[in-house]
């Protein structure tokens, strides 16, 4: 990357790259005079700096992009329990009804039938949007079953 810089011979005007200067031992190439490097040093620092402040700004928006990533995982996960619990309100059978219990560190799916008995039923517990879901389709598939 350093053999992009272009260095100028403020005597003859040629241009070389820094390995070129440094394979002279600091001369032009061309006209052999000593090139000074402190110009260049000093703008490759004040580039440095600029690209520091940018690699910042860069891993302040990464991280402003992560944190919104998992603010729209966390949003669509609602949604999902939110969609499951108004299918739910529209679709549970007769009286059957579907409880979400929450206490700290934990919060779980209660299904109850018609006669207010609770009812087991599979789930792949993967998350309450899901357990509602089962819940449901567990409740319609009992009572289909008990209207036949």
């Amino acid at each position: 990357m350093s053999d992009a810089i272009r260095i100028k011979c403020w005597s003859c005007r040629e241009g070389m790259t820094l390995f070129e200067h440094g394979k002279a031992d600091g001369m032009c190439p061309c006209c052999g005079v000593e090139v000074d490097l402190a110009g260049y040093l000093e703008e490759a620092i004040q580039q440095n700096l600029q690209l520091g402040a940018e690699v910042e700004a860069l891993r302040n928006q990464a991280s402003t992009y992560t944190d919104l990533r998992e603010e729209l995982r966390q949003a669509q996960k609602e949604a999902g329990l939110y969609r499951e619990i108004q299918n739910a309100a529209r679709d549970l059978p007769g009286a059957w009804s579907i409880q979400l219990c929450v206490e700290q560190g934990a919060g779980w799916i209660d299904l109850f039938d018609d006669d207010g008995c609770k009812v087991d039923f599979a789930t792949s517990s993967e998350g309450l949007a899901t357990t509602v879901k089962d819940a449901m389709e567990h409740a319609i598939d009992t009572a289909k079953a008990g209207a036949q």
